[in-house]
């Protein structure tokens, strides 16, 4: 099998790592047909997207790491057992995010929208399908996958979903009514989010890769027709993960 391998920026191991996946009878050279990401939960979405749907092994380097795999202590191991084909392989639902019609990315976790200045609130006018929901006064706003249910979304209120549900969630983040809670949306759903009174630019996160917004943008966000290829070592896959960390 050949393996792609994605470090975290300034990672000093890079050598071993390499030495360690070619002992263990795995190529470095050509297309890979699966990647391993090496760091925490930002270089694993990095190498979701490089990756382009072939699936990625996520071994966490320190820190926190929920979306990890494995430790990197532990990557012999996990190699082994690679090798030994005791995995599987998790299709994870994308968000497909356009800015006024072009596509700007794909999103495996979340997209946050706020505002540059975090000082004060913004409005927000905000669709769903044809049915205007808005305006809102709030923080920012969230649409999230359930991959991503359990990062920023659940710091907001929202509900930590099964990845194997097909659905995503808006949430709006310290909105100004508090009886606004956060929406559970079929995946046939579009959400079309624009700044009505926005004094200041807007500003756009992807998986915590920042998009500047123009104050006349409207974002659509959708569910993207691709999926994410996430390798599993652990019976019960995040739910098991999750219990884990938080029992």
């Amino acid at each position: 099998m050949r393996i792609g391998v994605v470090f975290k920026n300034g990672f000093k191991g890079q050598a071993k790592v390499l030495e360690l996946v070619e002992s263990k009878g795995f190529s470095l050279a050509g297309r890979p047909q699966m990647f391993l990401s090496i760091g925490g939960d930002g270089t694993f979405l990095r190498a979701v997207r490089l990756a382009g749907g072939k699936p990625v092994l996520a071994i966490n380097d320190s820190g926190f790491g929920f979306l990890s795999q494995a430790s990197l202590g532990s990557l012999s191991k996990v190699l082994t057992a690679v090798k030994r084909k005791k995995y599987r392989v998790e299709k994870r639902l994308k968000l497909d995010v356009s800015v006024n019609g072009k596509k700007q990315a794909e999103a495996l976790n979340d997209v946050y929208v706020t505002r540059r200045s975090q000082g004060s609130a913004m409005r927000l006018n905000v669709s769903v399908d044809a049915l205007k929901m808005g305006p809102f006064v709030a923080d920012g706003a969230i649409l999230s996958t359930p991959a991503g249910s359990t990062g920023y979304n659940a710091s907001a209120g929202g509900a930590a979903v099964d990845v194997s549900v097909d659905v995503f969630q808006l949430a709006l983040v310290c909105p100004h009514h508090s009886s606004i809670k956060p929406l559970v949306l079929s995946p046939k759903r579009r959400v079309t989010l624009s700044f009505p009174r926005q004094h200041r630019e807007p500003v756009m996160y992807v998986d915590g890769f920042e998009h500047p917004l123009s104050k006349n943008a409207k974002v659509l966000v959708r569910v993207s027709k691709a999926r994410a290829g996430v390798v599993i070592l652990e019976k019960g896959g995040l739910l098991a993960r999750f219990a884990k960390l938080f029992a």
